[in-house]
């Protein structure tokens, strides 16, 4: 059987999951897919590791017991019933768990792999945007089995089926397709509700609507120019829009303001490049497009309420 390359800047970790998983299948440079007890020894014997960094996209489904993960500098908990949705630019480390063991399923998919699934771009068009840089978690558990099950057809198919063949592939695309779509409609049914709660115009309206197109655009903005452009006016001229307005439809749209969603990207990348990239603060802060040493440090204060250099000992 072919090795994926996907999560092998670690393979002691990988070792480890094989020794303690159930089953550990892997299709081709496709996916990994495996289902294991974590249990106290398992994370002991992984050692006082540093986050890693998955390529790709990997879902971390949590059927019974409780986890405590490190995931860019935060700490959560993911209790069962809820799965775990990252990518590439999420550092991720189990610490503990809360329970005597963790019952957890981990599919991991590679970036190629990705690029290659046949998704519906009008599907895609319709779903949110995620106004949060914070890991996507998804409470599954009224789907616990229709998941399971769909985890359990791509292990079959990675450990019966060759690998090199088109069936194998298209079976494989097929199913996590279908699998992305299944997701989509959990997180697309959750956040329909929380929004419609918190849009007083009304989700179902044009005006709504609307505004909520300002929303999902302005995040994609962030996403591309956090790193060089923290002005709000900036994205409000790449809308065609008045600041104060962009203003206003974020903060009534999201409970936050656009000033925080802009601050929020920094910050995540500025403590990531602070702990883990290996440069210096004047790199990073010139890195983010700071005028100077100085003030990055007053920014970063200012927003985590302590300095860089003492964050980089924390």
């Amino acid at each position: 059987m072919i090795k994926s390359k996907v999560a092998e800047p670690h393979p002691d970790i990988i070792n480890a999951l094989r020794e303690h998983s159930e089953y550990f299948a892997t299709s081709g440079n496709d996916y990994h897919v495996s289902h294991l007890e974590i249990t106290r020894n398992i994370i002991d014997s992984l050692g006082d590791r540093e986050p890693v960094s998955i390529p790709g996209l990997s879902m971390l489904f949590v059927a019974d017991g409780e986890t405590e993960m490190e995931l860019n500098t935060g700490v959560y908990s993911i209790s069962a019933g809820n799965l775990l949705l990252t990518d590439s630019r999420t550092l991720q480390k189990i610490r503990s768990i809360h329970s005597a063991k963790a019952d957890i399923f981990l599919l991991w998919l590679t970036t190629d792999f990705i690029r290659n699934l046949n998704l519906d771009i009008n599907v895609l068009q319709k779903a949110h945007i995620r106004t949060s840089t914070d890991p996507v978690i998804i409470n599954v558990a009224e789907e616990k089995d229709i998941l399971t099950g769909y985890l359990t057809m791509l292990k079959e198919n990675a450990l019966t089926n060759n690998p090199n063949s088109i069936y194998t592939k298209n079976i494989s695309r097929s199913l996590i397709a279908a699998l992305i779509y299944q997701l989509m409609q959990i997180a697309d049914r959750n956040y329909v509700t929380d929004v419609s709660n918190r849009m007083t115009t009304g989700s179902g309206s044009t005006n709504g609507i609307r505004k909520m197109n300002y929303v999902k655009a302005f995040m994609e903005l962030i996403h591309e120019h956090y790193a060089t452009e923290r002005s709000l006016g900036f994205y409000a001229d790449k809308l065609c829009i008045s600041p104060k307005y962009l203003s206003t439809v974020i903060k009534e749209c999201t409970n936050r303001s656009a000033a925080e969603w802009i601050d929020e990207y920094v910050m995540i990348e500025a403590k990531n490049m602070l702990r883990f990239s290996g440069m210096n603060i004047q790199q990073v802060a010139y890195a983010l497009n700071f005028r100077n040493q100085s003030a990055f440090g007053k920014y970063f204060k200012h927003l985590a309420g302590m300095s860089p250099s003492q964050f980089q000992k924390s």
